[in-house]
């Protein structure tokens, strides 16, 4: 199964174009019975049947071969009708390996990140009462990656007042695939050097990228800005066999590395493993870890196939999994970017699998009871906000709110001159949104779904200015009912 990787920040055409079902990708092999170019006596069937009798009827490849996933112990072979077979990572046997003898962690006060959990053998280890994971791991070629949303779990803390030192023990044997591996360990991180050579193993402290041929596992905080060279290192070291350790929270360098899922250093780290440290608190507190590990509905991309599933009518799923997933993939739709293609690929399917609810006053949307409807349009808001104009259409909400325009309306042309002249509030003030943009406004109106074309000298192009669609910017995900689209403004940066 491939790893999911970053895509660069291209307009993402594939997104609104890739509206098929298929949800994770088929790993049978490329010869199947009745295929083209298959043993198929001249019958040529589509993947997933073989002929039989003159026919093309449904095989059960998972019968053989595991369908061609893999190792039976770590892919789960999903037979399906008359199509190929889903194959799905099962991470019981890592996490159960990972947290053998941790019963909790306690953060004390430290502020984790949530992380999200995409890639297709990533796992959380440790959720929140939130269900954000703060510790998470995952297999990355041959190697492995642990990652930890605040590096205080890796810094401090051994002395007993949770099971953080037996976590991270476990941490460096499972990513290292030995009981005594040899761990570099980056400058800053002594209290954990000390531990794990009490633990008897061989620690180098203060390595660099550089020594990587003399560790089994490496471990770092995720806030040096390394270059591309090292982190490239870094990524062939875990392919190869390797193991990664790294921990950091995103949100107090935020506003040095934007979009924080793409230039986060932490994240550059993580991304070949599909977890991503966001800019969101995580809880506070003491976390449990659960004996068994978290399920399908923890992971972004498996809970979306759940809920495909149960919008298709292949499964079903009561209510209080439809809110689970809901919340784990809405999550993973707010703070990933649209250049994630792989994951968004996957998002429209649900767009594609059910007619999107049209919020009004007539017909509200409640999220609590229509879970899946409210994932709809939460994906439909963030798709309206970061395509390229030219990709986004009208909405038929927007007929009902703000309304429609009458049919004989003229579009305009105009000359606007701005005042621009604004310095913005003592940052003292950082909780009065002290960096927030000032508006002013065009006495200009722009009809759903149409393209503004906006010119501007150049010399006034990349310092700060930007386009907003809609004054009306209060949102409406946070109440109990939608009576109109939660959401109805863009802002472009000129």
């Amino acid at each position: 199964m491939s790893q999911r990787r970053f895509a660069p920040i291209v307009p993402a055409v594939s997104i609104v174009l890739s509206l098929g079902l298929a949800l994770v990708g088929a790993c049978g092999g490329d010869d199947a019975p009745g295929e083209p170019g298959g043993s198929g006596g001249g019958l040529a069937c589509d993947p997933g049947t073989a002929p039989v009798g003159g026919a093309c009827v449904d095989i059960d490849e998972c019968a053989t071969d595991n369908g061609g996933c893999g190792d039976p112990t770590l892919f789960r072979c999903e037979d399906r009708e008359a199509a190929p077979p889903r194959c799905e990572f099962d991470p019981a046997m890592d996490y159960l390996a990972l947290v053998e003898g941790v019963s909790f962690l306690e953060a004390g006060g430290a502020v984790p990140s949530a992380m999200v959990v995409h890639g297709d053998t990533a796992f959380p280890v440790a959720l929140d009462a939130d269900g954000s994971a703060i510790v998470a791991a995952a297999r990355v070629g041959e190697g492995r990656v642990v990652a930890y949303a605040h590096e205080a779990f890796l810094a401090e803390g051994f002395e007993g007042n949770d099971d953080r030192e037996t976590l991270a023990r476990n941490a460096v044997r499972w990513a290292g695939r030995k009981e005594s591996p040899v761990v570099g360990l980056a400058p800053g991180l002594g209290a954990l050097a000390n531990w794990l050579a009490v633990q008897g193993l061989t620690v180098i402290k203060d390595a660099a990228v550089a020594a990587l041929a003399e560790v089994d596992v490496f471990v770092t905080a995720t806030y040096e800005d390394r270059p591309a060279a090292e982190v490239a290192a870094l990524e062939s070291f875990v392919a190869a066999g390797g193991g990664l350790v790294t921990g950091g929270q995103a949100w107090s360098s935020a506003d040095a590395f934007r979009p924080v899922a793409l230039a986060y250093p932490g994240n550059r780290l993580l991304a070949p493993a599909g977890i991503v440290v966001t800019d969101r608190y995580a809880g506070m507190g003491k976390t449990e870890l659960a004996a068994v590990a978290p399920g399908p509905l923890d992971h972004a991309t498996r809970a979306l196939v759940r809920l495909a599933q149960h919008v298709t009518g292949e499964a079903t799923l009561d209510l209080d999994s439809q809110r689970h997933g809901a919340r784990t993939v809405g999550f993973a739709v707010d703070v990933l970017p649209i250049a994630l293609t792989d994951f968004f690929d996957e998002v429209v399917t649900i767009l594609a699998a059910a007619s999107p609810p049209i919020p009004s006053e007539a017909w509200p949307i409640e999220p609590a009871s229509m879970p899946i409807a409210a994932l709809e349009l939460h994906i439909e808001s963030k798709l309206a906000r970061e395509l390229p104009a030219s990709k986004v259409t009208a909405h038929a909400a927007a007929a009902d709110f703000p309304g429609e325009v009458p049919a004989d309306a003229s579009a305009l042309v105009r000359t606007l001159s701005i005042d621009a002249s604004y310095t913005g509030r003592d940052e003292r003030y950082a909780f009065a949104a002290a960096r927030a943009d000032v508006w002013r406004g065009t006495g200009l109106y722009a009809r759903p779904g149409s393209v503004v074309g906006v010119k501007l000298d150049a010399a006034k192009a990349n310092k700060g200015l930007g386009v907003r669609i809609g004054a009306h910017s209060d949102e409406l995900w946070h109440t109990e009912s939608w009576r109109r689209f939660p959401a109805i403004d863009r802002v472009d940066r000129l």
